[in-house]
């Protein structure tokens, strides 16, 4: 009779332990999903916020982004503004695409070519590598850096010489010198700097 007992002792625990598992595993899922869902929800939200910040940004720079003036000619001034409404229609009405310059346009340079080709208007930038921001010498940051001397050549830093990069954007007809530091900009500049 005990053999029978401990039989059916060890049957109900198995039971019992298998029931349990499942109960914990089904409890455990079901609070994951809730989990996720909450997760999801807050991420969400904290993406419309940043969208709707981004839009109420762009608004901003419409408003304060200068107003065409009119040339005011006796004969032509009608045909004139007519002229600038559409113009500001389609400025209004097309989407505005941040499109790089082809590649073949800035290309890497010499030192010695920088300076002795006087061709090419010359201008100076700071690259801050550890937070990636172009600025000008004054510190005045450059927002269109990169396009301006292009991703792709600044894995070339130090062909010529240390830190410095030079870069010809025949584009618009500009030699680039691009000093390179390892710090961030808001550490040198003592301003903090959010790109767009």
């Amino acid at each position: 009779m005990d053999k029978h007992v401990i039989f059916f002792f060890a049957i109900g625990a198995a039971i019992g332990a298998t029931v349990t598992y499942f109960y914990t595993v089904s409890k455990e899922r079901e609070k994951n999903e809730r989990d996720i869902a909450e997760l999801k929800a807050y991420y969400n939200n904290e993406f419309k916020e940043k969208i709707a910040q981004k839009h109420e940004k762009t608004a901003k720079n419409d408003e304060n982004s200068p107003k065409i003036e009119l040339q005011n000619s006796n004969d032509n001034s009608e045909n004139q503004y007519e002229k600038v409404i559409e113009s500001v229609k389609e400025e209004n009405s097309s989407p505005v695409l941040k499109v790089d310059p082809p590649k073949e346009n800035r290309v890497i340079i010499s030192g010695d070519e920088f300076l002795e080709d006087d061709e090419y208007d010359k201008e100076t930038l700071y690259y801050f590598e550890e937070d990636e921001v172009f600025s000008d010498p004054e510190y005045v940051v450059v927002p269109d850096g990169i396009n301006l001397v292009g991703k792709e050549n600044l894995d070339h830093v130090g062909m010529f010489e240390d830190n410095v990069l030079y870069v010809r954007n025949e584009l618009f007809g500009k030699d680039y010198e691009v000093i390179f530091h390892d710090q961030a900009y808001s550490d040198v500049a003592g301003i903090d700097y959010e790109g767009d």
